[in-house]
């Protein structure tokens, strides 16, 4: 009786794995949505941790809760503080500068669309 290590096995062979056919793969629709996923709870974390770690700060300064209150202003503070916190996750995760910037201009682009209309009305109209 011969044995067969598992590196010999045809199952195991690299092309198979690359492929989608191996022993140990997994279906591509279901990595890319597992990616999309865990990418996608990693920037709402690190949105949350810059409007809470921001937040706090602004708020503890001398009048910075007073920034809360106009509408237009809430929302390019909050966004500004979602926005650092997104930065920094990205930086860590290694993307490029460009990519922190396209995200960047796209957390304004809401609160920039409201800021010439009337601030309450657009507010109420896109976030309700």
């Amino acid at each position: 009786m011969t044995t067969t290590s598992i590196v010999d096995h045809p199952a195991a062979d690299p092309a198979l794995i690359e492929s989608g056919r191996g022993r140990n793969a997994q279906p591509h629709a279901h990595r890319l949505w597992l990616h999309f996923l865990r990418h996608l709870a990693e920037m709402v974390i690190a949105m949350l941790a810059g409007m809470l770690g921001l937040g706090t700060v602004i708020n503890a300064l001398p009048g910075g809760s007073a920034l809360f209150h106009p509408p237009v202003l809430s929302a390019l503070v909050m966004a500004t503080n979602m926005t650092i916190g997104m930065s920094l996750w990205m930086h860590v995760r290694r993307h490029s500068w460009r990519s922190i910037a396209e995200m960047s201009a796209a957390m304004y682009t809401r609160s920039s669309s409201c800021s010439s209309h009337s601030g309450r009305a657009c507010f109420r109209a896109i976030w309700s």
